[in-house]
């Protein structure tokens, strides 16, 4: 068993009798033990577990002696242990929240605070040994795996199982990526690198938790002889290429639901039941979405094709096409004595010119009422967003579209509401049409209320962070 420190300066190997050495990876020499003598051994059994913490404070070791210590990094001293009702297998440890999963041979998991040195959580549920565990990057989430072929998400702030799968080959190690959209797991008896999407990254999802595990049946899982009985929550194994799934799957895994429970937490939609004037509420788009936007240029020169795309040949210049990719003729009109004749005079009165959305936009200001606007916003693509922002139109009037759209700024941070939409949306104007506002005054003084609110906007949440992060610093150090 092996673990380098955060710093990359040394490793700490254990060995199967029981001590861990501390190797200098500069020189590649023995530079202390852990826990005394060199003779002296850490654990009376073989040691599984090895990891530090972040700051390269504590040294955990756990063994085969049903036991989890802690040595001080500094001095290799030991400083506490505690004592499990089984042996030790492995050691997750987690560098943002200072905790560690222990993984013990009862198909259980133990997450302990290693500021604290005592366990929080417990997690049961697994049937066969547990093969291994790893957090999410923001470290709300615990996913473990075990040789019963299943896969579990668990809620370390609530303490429950969110959510569960069975795969036809039992998991042998798993990882998040640094962003935590996708989840790459190895299973037995394959040679491949399987990679899972997150769909709480790329769609809205409601995730019910529960204390015990169910099992809820598939529609589509007809490998089982008997019909009648309910089968595990079974994927089945990506491909090289992708798996292909018929439209009506793909309208029934548009919005997905995972019935297990009766409390219901939904990551990224608005709690209504929780409202409040006070607190500042979310768009429920998921945070990908937003992201996106202000690197949209980014995004479109990174995907764009390695060899142009082909010109098709052009149609006969008496046949009449549609312009696109693939031309389409134009069908010929009616010209049978039922059809109407159309008029020729010119109606100026529905000479508007304006998109469908800066349309929406205006009746929303005239109204005082941006729910439209906000619905309209929640349907448009990421790339369709980005083009009606660049083609607003502008004067120094107060009748422009891009009057009422920062005006539409100010009336959702004085409501509260949306926060990440609106700092997107704002990222992405002022850095399309930032170097042409001092050019219109009105339109600068808009601006210049809208910065006021932020600040203010801003101020609050901050406040509030720095208040919540100064009560759990107190309660991590506290002696209770």
């Amino acid at each position: 068993m092996c673990s380098i420190s955060q710093c990359g300066n040394w490793a700490f190997v254990g060995l199967s009798n029981g001590q861990v050495h501390q190797y200098s990876l500069q020189s590649g020499k023995v530079k202390a033990t852990v826990g005394g003598a060199r003779n002296t051994p850490c654990h009376s059994g073989e040691v599984w577990g090895l990891c530090t913490n972040a700051v390269n404070t504590w040294v955990v070791t756990g063994g085969a002696d049903q036991t989890v210590k802690f040595f001080s990094f500094r001095t290799l001293r030991h400083a506490h242990t505690l004592k499990f009702d089984a042996p030790v297998s492995k050691l997750v440890p987690h560098m943002e929240n200072d905790m560690v999963a222990v993984i013990l041979d009862d198909f259980s998991v133990h997450l302990v605070d290693i500021e604290m040195k005592r366990v929080v959580r417990v997690f049961e549920g697994h049937h066969n040994r547990v093969t291994d565990a790893t957090f999410s990057p923001d470290g709300r989430w615990l996913v473990t795996a075990s040789m019963d072929a299943t896969v579990r998400v668990w809620d370390v702030v609530a303490g429950r199982l969110l959510d569960w799968m069975r795969v036809p080959l039992a998991v042998t190690g798993l990882t998040f990526s640094p962003t935590g959209d996708f989840l790459a797991t190895t299973h037995v008896d394959s040679l491949g690198i399987y990679m899972w999407a997150n769909m709480t990254v790329f769609s809205s999802v409601s995730l019910k938790t529960t204390t015990e595990p169910e099992e809820v049946s598939m529609d589509y899982d007809s490998d089982s002889d008997n019909e009648d009985v309910d089968e595990p929550y079974s994927v089945k194994m990506p491909t090289m290429a992708g798996l292909d799934y018929d439209d009506d799957e793909e309208e029934a895994n548009a919005t997905i639901e995972i019935e297990m429970g009766d409390d219901s937490t939904n990551q990224n939609a608005p709690n209504e039941s929780m409202a409040n004037d006070s607190l500042a509420s979310l768009s429920g788009k998921p945070a990908s979405f937003w992201h996106s936007l202000a690197h949209l240029e980014v995004i479109k020169e990174r995907n764009k094709p390695i060899q142009p795309v082909e010109k098709p040949k052009a149609a006969p210049f008496f046949l009449p096409t549609l312009p696109g990719v693939n031309p389409q003729f134009i069908a010929a009109e009616d010209d049978t004595e039922d059809s109407k004749p159309k008029s020729r005079i010119l109606n100026t009165d529905r000479m508007d010119n304006r998109t469908h959305f800066c349309q929406v936009l205006a009746q929303c200001a005239s109204a005082d009422n941006y729910d439209p606007l906000v619905e309209l916003l929640m349907d448009m693509s990421v790339s369709a967003i980005d083009l009606e922002i660049r083609g607003m139109d502008v004067s120094n009037s107060v009748d422009c579209a891009q009057y009422h759209f920062v005006r539409f700024f100010e009336h959702e941070l004085q409501s509260k509401r949306n926060f990440e939409m609106i700092e997107s949306l704002m990222a992405s104007y002022l850095q399309i049409h930032a170097e042409f506002l001092p050019q219109f005054p009105e339109l600068m003084a808009a601006v210049a209320e809208v910065q006021e609110v932020h600040a203010e906007s801003w101020d609050r949440i901050s406040n509030l962070l720095n208040h919540t992060l100064c009560l759990v610093t107190y309660m991590r150090g506290a002696t209770i």
